[in-house]
């Protein structure tokens, strides 16, 4: 051991610089104390330094190894991520995502910034959103961010950027976190544009099916026509039951026509509900009234009842509450074979602004399997009877219980079913209506029965009647059908004119075009509403008349104060179903006529058809050269009204296809196919020449 001090130093320095410069065999054998007691301390000193150098090893290593696993997950990640720094926006770090997206190496990218690879625009864009991502000092995400890339074209990221902020709280670094969203960006724009014209093909066939209706709804009506004169004449049984199987047929089609207009409607999600206050125990009576004929006929018995917590007057689609229960009568008498049939309503919830009705029919007909239940609600869905049902087998559309799920829907209920195969079946639903002003619950002595209502017959009351017309033809062809019925009229050929007539003189009913000249049937219809509230008087029934009614027309037309609508050509059932709804015997309409009209004159006579022809013939030539001239200027509301009137007049003399052809120019100029509707015009005038070349000549002889 040494004997100086300065070997004592010597030995430190030896441990300093990481050398063993003591061993505990040196502290043994040294018999000096104090020196003893140095190199003991300088022995633990040794100890101490070696255990945290063995620490900081460890230390090191761990980080080492904490870095490299950081390190594969960045590198490994499949979405690109990148470093920036701060101050001048270079990158400092990239993973293999970045290189294999931008096209770039590690090398090349590191110390470059966005303009050295990508055009100045672009470049641009980058710098303006990093710059302002430092200075908010918060992330910003990029939902859609376009870069051009060196090998793979443009592609679409979505991007978040995240600023790293130093210990003075001052950005040091950009952190960009970008994913590869171009197949995705992709699959979202084409099922964008799929859904719209998805929808654009859903608005067409509502459309299409609209004027098909409208156009199948016409000859169907008129066989139906013929065959209830035919039964009227003297007829053998056999004929008289062929005529009714005629008939039968042809209220059978008309009755699916509605079903599938009704549905494409609610399919296209374009049937807005009416808000009306109706009695709900009448509508009820009318539905029971309809389907009594048929169930008596089978000899089933038929009830119904109305809960004493029912209000007489509710608000709300009174015709498509009708219309449900009407659909699950028919059902019911349908597969009824014996027994009854009852149909209840009671006040599931009431409160003081609504209430929230449940309807029950129940029938002991027979039924339906279980494994059935759910599917009884879809679209053209029929299900075959588990036993046969007796006289001939009248098939339907399948749509009468989806129609009624929707509208069911539509007023914020549900619809479901108790069955059993042979033990009858019970639907139910609930709709949700609001309460009408002043309603209160009462009991069922109120109803009144209707059930004669749907029949076209000559009334022993007459009615006076405005029918405001622009078309000679179709305004004499209305009173010819209103003499029929066994009312009186008066035509007027203009909107102001109806107007001004109905305020000179009060009438029990007005049939209004329309589209009228000078004032509109909307604006002459807001016009005598205006008037009619500032003198406090009873709103006299307004109907519209139309050859063709779109959704946004009947909305128009309610809105505007009309209270019913009628499609042309018009039918002595569908006008004699609107007086007997619209004006009934008490209304104060008809005594406010009474008094202000004491008038007696008999109506016209009947109009015969080849003065109709006449008429027609000395009025459209004129109105078609105004549909020539439009269509050369591009005037597409005079073709429209033009070919609105050409169309309602041509139907009324019979000419189906002129008629067809000028409701054709109509639509299409409606849509802005000027280009269709010219073509549809030629072929019109074609038609026109052909088949009336020689009224024509007559014509200007005389």
């Amino acid at each position: 051991m040494p004997n100086r001090m300065s070997d004592i130093r010597a030995l430190i320095e030896r441990m300093v610089e990481g050398q063993p410069a003591v061993t505990p065999e040196m502290v043994e054998n040294e018999a000096d104390c104090d020196r003893r007691s140095i190199l003991e301390g300088l022995l633990s000193l040794s100890r101490r330094q070696q255990l945290l150098e063995a620490r900081n090893r460890e230390a090191e290593d761990e980080l080492k190894e904490s870095n490299r696993f950081l390190d594969s997950i960045v590198e490994n990640l499949p979405n690109m991520v990148f470093v920036k720094d701060a101050a001048e926006l270079r990158f400092v770090r990239v993973n293999r995502a970045a290189e294999a997206l931008l096209g770039y190496s590690h090398d090349a990218l590191i110390g470059k910034c966005d303009h050295d690879f990508f055009p100045k625009a672009q470049a641009d864009f980058f710098v303006a959103n990093d710059r302002a991502v430092l200075a908010k000092k918060e992330l910003v995400d990029i939902p859609e961010e376009p870069i051009h890339t060196r090998y793979q074209g443009v592609r679409i990221l979505h991007t978040k950027k995240i600023p790293i902020l130093g210990q003075d709280g001052q950005p040091l670094y950009l952190l960009g976190l970008s994913e590869d969203i171009t197949e995705r960006h992709a699959t979202q724009v084409a099922l964008d544009k799929a859904r719209i014209e998805a929808e654009r093909a859903k608005r067409a066939r509502s459309v299409f099916l609209g004027q098909m209706g409208h156009e199948l709804r016409t000859p169907v009506t008129g066989i139906i026509g013929v065959a209830r004169a035919l039964l009227d004449l003297p007829t053998s049984p056999a004929q008289e039951s062929r005529i009714k199987l005629i008939k039968n047929a042809a209220e059978t089609l008309l009755r699916i026509l509605d079903d599938i207009l009704i549905f494409s409607r609610l399919d296209a999600h374009s049937m807005a509900l009416r808000e009306e206050d109706f009695d709900l125990r009448l509508s009820i009576d009318e539905c029971m009234s309809l389907m009594r004929v048929d169930a008596e006929r089978k000899g089933l018995g038929v009830s119904s009842t109305v809960a004493t917590n029912v209000p007489v007057t509710v608000r709300g689609d009174g015709l498509r509450v009708r219309q449900i229960l009407t659909n699950l009568l028919e059902n019911a008498t349908k597969f009824t074979n014996a027994g009854h049939i009852e149909l209840a309503c009671e006040a599931a919830a009431l409160t003081d602004s609504e209430v929230v009705l449940h309807f029950s029919v129940a029938d002991t007909g027979i039924g339906i399997a279980r494994e059935n239940m759910a599917t009884i609600f879809e679209a053209f869905r029929q299900l075959d009877p588990p036993v046969p049902r007796p006289g001939p087998q009248t098939n339907g559309s399948g749509l009468g219980l989806s129609i009624c799920a929707h509208l069911v829907e539509l007023m914020r209920g549900r619809i479901w079913v108790d069955s059993d195969i042979g033990r009858g079946t019970t639907v139910h639903f609930t709709v949700r209506l609001r309460r009408a002003e002043g309603a209160s619950p009462s009991d069922t002595s109120d109803s009144h029965s209707v059930s004669d209502s749907s029949r076209a017959r000559r009334t022993d009351c007459p009615l006076s009647i405005l029918v405001a017309e622009d078309d000679a033809v179709n305004g004499r062809a209305v009173m010819d059908l209103l003499e029929q019925l066994g009312h009186r009229s008066e035509w007027v050929g203009d909107g102001l004119s109806a107007v001004e007539r109905e305020g000179s003189k009060a009438f029990d009913l007005i049939l209004m075009d329309i589209r009228l000249p000078k004032l509109s049937g909307i604006e002459a219809t807001r016009a005598i509403r205006t008037r009619e509230r500032e003198g406090n008087d009873f709103p006299t029934p307004i109907v519209a008349l139309t050859a063709y009614a779109s959704e946004r027309d009947e909305a128009v037309g309610y809105e505007a104060g009309m209270n019913a609508i009628i499609r042309k050509p018009i039918g002595p059932s569908a006008l004699s179903d609107v007086i007997a709804q619209l004006c009934r015997p008490s209304s104060p309409g008809r005594a406010r006529a009474r008094a202000l009209d004491g008038s007696t004159a008999q109506p016209e006579s009947t109009i015969a058809r080849d003065e109709l022809v006449a008429i027609f013939l000395r009025t459209i030539p004129p109105r078609l050269r105004t549909l020539k001239q439009a269509l050369e200027g591009a005037e597409r509301r005079t073709v429209e009204d033009t070919a609105h009137m050409v169309a309602g007049a041509a139907a009324n003399i019979g000419a189906d296809e002129i008629s067809q052809l000028a409701r054709s120019i109509e639509v299409e100029a409606r849509d802005g196919h000027l280009e269709r509707a010219r073509a549809s015009f030629r072929s019109l005038m074609q038609e026109f020449e052909v088949r009336f070349a020689g009224r024509l000549e007559d014509e200007a002889d005389a």
